[in-house]
């Protein structure tokens, strides 16, 4: 508590204040005046008198009106370091020399104003890639064989992979029936038969493209080159010599192979439609003629390492991954409308004539009616042959790959045997024909203005990504993060505002989120199942069951057996086993080597006692087994894991699938129902 006395003095000048402030400073603000006038008076005035100006004025004008001698100027100049310009002489120059008239014509010839020029332009705003996720897939496709330097290898009508005995008993030497019905008419080669295909199939396309358009010749090449120079500059930041294929360097036919391919695929979606207002507010356009040129999807990729932990980011080797995909034979169709795919930056799938593909489309973007096939109707099927027809059929029908509408049609129809494979062909092969290029054709690479290009085009609010790495190792976890590149529309401009890039040709965007972890399985991979009931009262009940699928390098087919092991014992061994056939000879036994090296160093699970609980009965417990693998790391497989693993049951139904269909050579479309639970990336992601 404060002071009385202070309180009572502070409080008698708050009252003073209140009552005679305004006098006090009245009287302050005079008292100043006074002050201010007194000291005005007191001071001397200045004594400057007519005369001293006018004597003054006198002196100026006498200095100014002086004369001066030119060497005085000149010298006093050079003292001040001026120097003589010699401007009349190189007046007189300037006189006696040509000028060139071409240095005086303006850049810009003159033209008509477009709607919205000379309106300054700015940098369009990409979008990040949306929603992606990574899956992981392995199977067999026919590729076209290349040489070391990446150059593909001409077919001379030979086959490489025949035994020479095979060879010579059927090839063109041969006699036998062929002689002896045919005369002295010599059968067609390989190499005759695979030109008139090729032929017959340039045809084929040919017409489909006619059907639906005139087909640009510089759009095809532009195509053509762009492709070459992403490989070369891939191949140039890597340090790789790649060979140069461009033009005619190169004519076919060339020689095909089955590959094997381990693969990745990153999925995702892009805001097409933001980023076409994006370039309409930038570019100053009518939105309908924004469209972005979308050049490619860069991917980059960590590694998970044995302590746990992941690599920096790396970017994946492009020249390899385009040996795969610069040398697909056929491809797979889409699930997804075409007007959500643009081809540069959705990559085509691969025909596998082993395997199947899981988590390649978008299901989000799958109409309804190609997520569900539908059963034959056997009101509509005549017999067997009716029956083997709608295989044919169902083939062309979803997709209508290969040839024009009514041939492609009518091909798998025939194909399929009989009538009624015909017309489930040919009825819906009409709508699809021509294959991808009837697709790129319908929805991309059209002509517009000077402004839009020739490039794919999409109306779609969403676009589907789709990115393969085919450089992924065995028994390896990867993530993945990705980006659009698209062409830079304000490159070499000069009706931008400042700060635009005008000199770099192409534009990215900001990096995905990180994908889920993918696991690429090991060639032959063991999977803990069941414990295993002990065959007597004698056995100790350690063994458990394993399945183990067994991924063939040279083709790409993947089988799966079970196998019983225990303590000290390796997982798998060399069995006979059904192999599916993709050319419809059915399928044959063959010896595969399930051999995992692999060995089991303890188990536990199986049905368990509650007696030392202190409780009645039993209770059965997951499997689990510790397993040595072959670089002396220890794993644990876990019955609750390993028997719900999307990866396993994937390749369990692919591998029952292809065994039921292999009295039916393979068709485009016949597989893609496997992978349709997985497209929105169950299968593979950790």
């Amino acid at each position: 508590m404060a002071n009385l006395k202070v309180q009572k003095i502070v409080n008698k000048l708050k009252t003073f204040f209140t009552n005679h402030g305004e006098k006090v400073a009245v009287g302050f603000g005079a008292t100043l005046f006074v002050v201010g006038a007194a000291s005005a008076i007191l001071k001397p005035t200045i004594s400057v008198t007519p005369e001293q100006i006018k004597t003054s004025a006198d002196s100026a004008k006498k200095n100014i009106d002086q004369p001066q001698a030119e060497a005085d100027i000149v010298e006093a100049l050079a003292n001040d370091g001026i120097k003589d310009l010699s401007f009349a002489d190189s007046v007189a120059k300037a006189e006696t020399e040509k000028i060139d008239i071409n240095e005086l014509k303006l850049k810009h010839k003159w033209v008509t104003m477009e709607p919205g020029a000379g309106l300054i332009r700015d940098q369009p705003v990409l979008v990040a890639i949306n929603d992606v996720i990574a899956v992981a897939g392995r199977g067999g496709s026919k590729l076209f064989a290349v040489d070391d330097k990446g150059n593909r290898i001409p077919d001379d009508g030979t086959d490489d992979e025949k035994d020479p005995k095979e060879k010579t008993k059927s090839g063109r030497k041969g006699g036998g029936m062929g002689m002896g019905m045919g005369g002295d008419q010599a059968k067609p080669s390989a190499r005759e038969k695979q030109e008139e295909a090729a032929k017959l199939k340039r045809d084929q396309d040919a017409l489909s493209k006619a059907l639906v358009g005139k087909v640009d010749p510089a759009q095809e090449a532009s195509k053509k080159k762009a492709r070459e120079e992403a490989k070369k500059k891939a191949a140039e930041e890597s340090g790789t010599a790649v060979a140069e294929t461009t033009g005619d360097q190169q004519q076919g036919p060339f020689k095909e192979k089955l590959k094997s391919l381990r693969w990745a695929t990153i999925t995702g979606l892009v805001d097409h439609g933001v980023l076409r207002n994006n370039y309409a507010k930038a570019l100053r356009l009518d939105p309908k003629s924004a469209n972005p040129n979308y050049k490619s999807v860069e991917l980059q990729r960590q590694t998970l390492q044995s302590d746990g932990s992941w690599t920096d980011w790396q970017a994946i080797d492009e020249v390899k991954n385009n040996l795969v995909l610069d040398n697909v034979t056929e491809v797979e169709e889409e699930l997804v409308p075409q007007e959500n795919v643009l081809e540069t930056i959705t990559h085509s799938l691969p025909f596998l004539l082993n395997g199947a593909f899981g988590g390649v489309h978008v299901a989000s973007l799958v109409p309804k009616e190609k997520r569900e096939i539908p059963k034959p109707d056997p009101k509509t099927q005549g017999g067997m042959g009716g029956m083997a027809g709608m295989g044919g059929g169902r083939g062309m029908s979803m997709g209508g790959r290969g040839g024009s509408g009514m041939t492609g049609g009518m091909a798998g129809g025939m194909a399929g045997g009989g009538m009624a494979g015909m017309g489930m062909g040919a009825m819906s092969g009409g709508g699809k024909g021509g294959g991808d290029d009837y697709a790129g054709f319908m929805f991309g690479g059209g002509t517009g203005s000077a402004e839009e290009g020739d490039f794919p085009k999409s109306e779609a609010d969403e676009v589907m990504v789709r990115a393969f790495d085919f450089t992924v190792d065995p028994d390896s976890s990867y993530r993945y993060r990705a980006r659009i590149v698209v062409n830079n529309p304000n490159y070499k401009r000069d009706d931008v505002n400042p700060g635009v890039d005008i000199e770099s040709q192409f534009l990215v965007g900001t990096w995905s989120q990180t994908t889920n972890p993918v696991y690429v399985p090991s060639d032959i991979a063991p999977y803990a199942i069941a414990k295993t009931p002990p065959k007597n009262a004698s056995d100790p009940g350690y063994n458990v069951t394993f399945q183990v699928s067994s991924f063939n390098p040279d083709d790409g087919i993947t089988v799966v057996r079970d196998f019983i092991a225990g303590p000290g014992d390796i997982i798998g061994e060399p069995t006979s086993t059904q192999i599916p056939a993709s050319d419809g000879s059915g399928a044959k036994p063959k010896t595969i080597d399930f051999t995992s090296r692999q060995i089991v160093l303890a188990t536990s699970g199986g049905r368990e006692s509650l007696a030392p609980l202190g409780g009645n009965g039993s209770i059965m417990m997951p499997a689990m087994a510790f397993v040595m693998k072959p670089d002396g790391s220890i794993v644990i497989r876990n019955e609750s894991k390993d028997a719900n693993d999307p990866d396993l049951d994937f390749v369990k139904r692919v591998y029952q699938e292809e065994l039921k269909k292999s009295d039916t050579k393979r068709e485009k479309g016949a597989m893609n129902g496997m992978g349709y639970g997985e497209m929105g990336g169950g299968m593979g992601g950790r």
